[in-house]
């Protein structure tokens, strides 16, 4: 499984020191997987955007990031306020582990 990424804005779990601030949410075209790996559908979202994917997950991946990035157009501001609520925890890793977040990575 893939370490806790926003799919939205790309905040990491290495960026605030902690996975306790991201969450998974399972959407439409969730598929489980027997072996290892992550499986499709099933992705991570900061808490700046749990919540707005959480009522989108009854849509296929695409189309929430889609939509949030719509609803979130600026990535660098969603950052900063996940940092503003969730300062650095001791001995976390460099704030440039922030990553751009490839939206329209899959298909439905």
């Amino acid at each position: 499984m893939r370490p806790p990424i926003c799919a939205v804005c790309g905040v990491t779990s290495a960026s605030v020191g902690s996975s306790a601030h991201f969450e998974l949410v399972y959407v439409a075209d969730y598929q489980s997987r027997p072996g290892p790996g992550h499986p499709p559908g099933m992705e991570w979202f900061c808490q700046v955007h749990v919540m707005a994917a959480q009522r989108l997950s009854h849509l296929c991946f695409k189309d929430v990031t889609i939509e949030l990035s719509g609803q979130f157009a600026d990535p660098a501001q969603a950052r900063k306020v996940f940092e503003r609520e969730h300062p650095r925890e001791k001995g976390a890793g460099s704030r440039d582990s922030f990553l751009d977040f490839d939206a329209g990575k899959d298909n439905c």
